[in-house]
């Protein structure tokens, strides 16, 4: 049994042991490596000598040639090795590591990336032998693409997957292997953005581009620039210019999620690929971390070039039909280039309609008219022409009923070019529009509609260990439990109870079992708190500092979303209003879009409103909101 790695380092084993010294000398070792390379057909002596023993004279060459081939059988059997006056080759049993990475390489398995330890044959030098060191050369350049390659595809499936330090592991061994790769520099700084490290991932382009330039005298590649520029601007995935420093600690992984994750991924890149858009529908109860994997999902477009307008549907959008357009439209101004190319008629009809509209867009000459959606669907074909466009909606249910059904009509006008609906919606057992609406996408609109189940016990041990790595594995699955009975079908309230729990906070003894397991956050909640939940979210706002919590209460009373003008009433002084606003966000009491701030969840709104204030206090607080 003869294994063989030449993916970094040079090791041997027969049998599970160390080969003789003797095999291992230099030019010894040299002749079996061509060997081993070109096992497939047989080498020729005289290109043997010219690699190793090019001085000197051809009977000495032949000599060491036949003394190097006795060495080798010994050491790795008598048979292993045949040979003619003209020609040898290896024709022995051995295992190449190079043969298992194209294997795996082929097969799209992460596992080629496991078998890179460095460059080919690494540190690997033969005095004397310039014409092997050129062959030498030729072979690291050749597997260092490959092995580039592979890094770069590993790293970038397991950022799908949610597994970002892992992700990042992959594309920083790609930069350290091929330091001139733009595929490694852009998987680099993809995972840093990803993990909330926008400064990171700026300083690996800037970087990389400096090295092509001092050494190569080169530019990075059109692509890198694109995302080098898209980050300096932070328009990665619609984020506001303030890019938001997160911490790996500060959301659980995509643990048990992934694939939800990575199904929708796929069909919008092979839809985008061909030129088409697509229909993404993220289908659960509330609480089950759908939005979560809405968030991840038009992150990653973003960074894959796409220009995605991310809005959250909130209670007045029930109002009318109208009204889900109305938020597309308005956040599609703030996100999307190219806007201005559309049809005149189209960019008047929303002129009509929308303020921010006529202030970008004058009043024309244009008399002409169109049905709302399908000025809309021309200003979003317009922007695909730049780049793909992501609409991403989160809480579609929201919408009226007869909004939901313009939208279907929407992504039936615009399936045809680079436009994507991504969506979040409640189970649609007891919502008729949505039941009608989730049977078109990979029917008669291409998509997909994924499931995203609610919290298993598998599940809750999996964020356990998230949450508490030391723990031993029977105090986890004890824990587990019991967040399964406390949190019923609810990711959001397992979390919130986890959070506490890394904070400090110490369970009662006794369970309340909330929600009812046939009940999720949808449904009513109870007259009486559930004790772990509230002690969870006390916990947590007791860690706000005085004006933070001030400013929750004022928007627990107000509309939803709070607009930046609104922001600007409530807190006049820039950099104090944005710190806070970051670290809300970061702490995960708010979420945003482009058009203002909502609550994270209504759980916690409801909390706010209920929990923090005297009826006094929300007297104040209310007259205050009302000004």
């Amino acid at each position: 049994m003869i294994e063989v790695a030449l993916l970094g380092p040079v090791t041997i084993a027969v049998n599970g042991e160390t080969p003789p010294a003797e095999a291992l000398w230099k030019k010894h070792l040299a002749v079996s490596l061509v060997l081993w390379a070109e096992r497939d057909r047989p080498v020729s002596r005289d290109r043997l000598l010219g690699l190793l023993w090019p001085d000197g004279s051809e009977s000495a060459g032949r000599h060491s040639l036949n003394e190097a081939l006795r060495v080798l059988r010994k050491a790795y059997g008598a048979n292993s090795i045949i040979s003619t006056p003209e020609a040898i080759q290896w024709v022995g049993e051995v295992t190449v590591d190079t043969d298992s990475f194209v294997r795996f390489t082929e097969a799209d398995d992460p596992r080629a990336a496991d078998l890179v330890r460095g460059t080919y044959c690494e540190g690997l030098i033969v005095p004397g032998a310039g014409d092997f060191e050129e062959w030498l050369t030729l072979e690291r350049d050749r597997w260092r693409g490959r092995q580039t390659a592979a890094l770069t595809r590993a790293s970038d499936m397991h950022a799908d997957r949610g597994e970002l330090r892992v992700a990042l592991h992959h594309a920083e061994r790609a930069v350290a292997l091929n330091p001139w790769s733009d595929d490694a520099t852009c998987a680099v700084m993809r995972v840093r953005t990803l993990m909330g490290d926008r400064a990171g991932a700026i300083a690996a382009g800037d970087t990389h581009a400096a090295r092509l330039a001092l050494e190569l005298e080169a530019r990075p590649a059109v692509a890198t620039r694109s995302l080098l520029a898209q980050l300096r601007e932070g328009t990665v995935a619609g984020k506001d210019a303030e890019a938001k420093r997160v911490t790996m600690d500060a959301s659980p992984p995509l643990l048990r999620r992934e694939g939800a994750l990575e199904q929708g991924l796929e069909v919008w890149r092979r839809a985008t690929a061909k030129g088409e858009g697509a229909t993404l529908c993220w289908v659960g109860p509330s609480g089950s971390g759908k939005s979560r994997l809405l968030h991840e999902a038009a992150l990653r477009c973003g960074l894959e070039g796409a220009r995605v307008a991310l809005l959250r549907a909130v209670p007045d959008d029930g109002r009318s039909r109208d009204t889900a357009l109305f938020a597309i439209a308005d956040a599609a101004l703030d996100c999307l280039p190219g806007l201005g190319g559309a049809d005149p008629a189209a960019i008047a009809t929303l002129a009509q309609h929308r303020p921010r509209w006529a202030e970008r867009f004058p009043a024309s000459d244009v008399v002409r008219s169109l049905p709302l959606h399908e000025a809309l669907a021309a200003v979003l074909i317009a922007a695909s022409e730049e780049a793909a466009v992501v609409i991403a909606i989160d809480d579609l249910h929201r919408f009226h009923p007869d909004g939901i059904a313009v939208l279907a009509t929407l992504a039936r006008d615009v399936q045809s070019h680079r436009v994507t609906l991504a969506m979040t919606t409640v189970d649609p057992s007891d919502n008729l529009s949505i039941g009608e609406f989730l049977r078109l996408p990979g029917t008669t609109i291409p998509g997909i509609v994924i499931s995203v189940p609610s919290l298993t016990l598998d599940h809750a041990i999996a964020l356990v260990g998230w949450a508490c790595a030391d723990w031993s594995n029977d105090a986890a699955e004890r824990l587990g439990r019991r967040l399964v009975a406390e949190a019923g079908e609810s990711v959001f309230v397992a979390v919130e109870l986890l959070s506490a729990i890394r904070a400090g906070l110490s369970l009662p003894d006794a369970p309340a079992s909330w929600p009812p397991p046939d009940r999720t956050l949808d449904a009513t909640l109870p007259a009486e708190w559930p004790t772990p939940l509230l002690i969870a979210l006390r916990h947590h706002w007791h860690q706000l500092d005085p004006a933070e919590q001030s400013l929750l209460q004022i928007l627990s009373i107000d509309r939803e979303p709070a607009t930046d003008s609104d922001m600007v009433e409530i807190i006049p002084e820039l950099d104090v209003r944005m710190k806070m606003l970051d670290r809300l966000e970061l702490k995960r009491w708010l979420t945003s879009d482009p058009r203002g701030y909502s609550f994270a969840s209504r759980v916690t709104r409801r909390f706010v409103a209920e929990d923090t204030m005297t009826p006094g206090q929300r007297r104040r607080v209310t007259r205050r909101a009302d000004a």
